[in-house]
């Protein structure tokens, strides 16, 4: 027996690796889920109860269609967005020697130009 025989890689998410149980939740998804459809059916009923567990289930279950996030995560980031859209600020920082930078957009249009000038 090697040193090689005891030794393995280790996947690259660990510190986030949960198991996932119903719907592709984790434990304490489903717990969150279940606790307010358990308030809700002591003071409302059953029906309104299982409501809502299956809303909170279908909101806080990721979906690939939205970047792998819960709809309330998704709608919350659109609100964000809406109301204090992003800004990328980069430095132009260039060589010293003439020098041309072309930035293009996901379709292949010329967004600007940047040229550097000789010092």
């Amino acid at each position: 027996m090697s040193d090689k025989d005891l030794s393995y890689r280790l996947p690259p998410d660990v510190l986030h690796y949960e198991p996932k149980y119903l719907f592709g939740l984790s434990l304490t998804d489903l717990m969150a889920a279940v606790i307010p459809a358990l308030f809700v059916i002591n003071t409302a009923g059953i029906v309104w109860g299982a409501l809502v567990g299956v809303l909170v289930l279908v909101g806080m279950k990721r979906w690939e269609n939205i970047g792998n996030r819960s709809i309330v995560t998704y709608l919350a980031s659109l609100l964000w967005y809406r109301y204090k859209p992003g800004e990328v600020i980069a430095p132009r920082v260039l060589p010293l020697h003439p020098s041309r930078v072309e930035v293009h957009s996901w379709e292949g249009n010329r967004l600007y130009t940047l040229e550097g000038e000789e010092q």
